[in-house]
């Protein structure tokens, strides 16, 4: 009982101790929250710009919690994080969060009951979609290094 666990000897487990693997957690924990603070609270749902990102929120912590998992079961996690697919989730998880996240900040001061709510999930969703362009522009310095045995000239 007094063992340690080490991640990095479980499976793929390691994956979760690099810097993409943090970030993927993350990313994770944000989408999450930002899914749950719009459909918990009260009467959120009704408002039609709040659907984008309650929408985007949804998919983008679905998908990447698939990737996640892939990554973990898989050992070739590092050899698809700099291609040009993730490349692309990635900046699209940027843009799509940061439009959702700007609209439920501007439109969400014409509701004072619910004000709070609009607030919390704008600025949760400029963290998340400020993650997902790290994410990227880690992923094109891995693809870009001259060292990446992937490199192709």
């Amino acid at each position: 009982m007094g063992e340690n666990l080490d991640l990095r000897k479980c499976g793929n487990c390691g994956y979760l101790c690099t810097t993409n693997g943090w970030f993927k957690t993350f990313e994770i924990t944000f989408g999450l929250s930002i899914f749950l603070c719009l459909v918990i609270w009260q009467h959120s749902c009704g408002t039609s710009y709040t659907h984008f990102l309650l929408l985007t929120s949804f998919c983008f912590t679905t998908m990447t919690s698939l990737f996640l998992t892939s990554f973990i079961i898989s050992s070739t996690s590092q050899a698809f994080t700099s291609t040009i697919v993730f490349i692309n989730f990635n900046l699209l998880g940027f843009v799509f969060y940061f439009s959702g996240s700007l609209t439920a900040l501007i439109r969400g001061n014409a509701y004072e009951t619910q004000r709070g709510l609009f607030l919390a999930a704008g600025l949760l969703g400029l963290t998340a979609g400020t993650l997902h362009l790290v994410d990227a522009l880690l992923a094109i310095r891995l693809k870009l290094r001259k060292d990446n045995p992937l490199f192709v000239n």
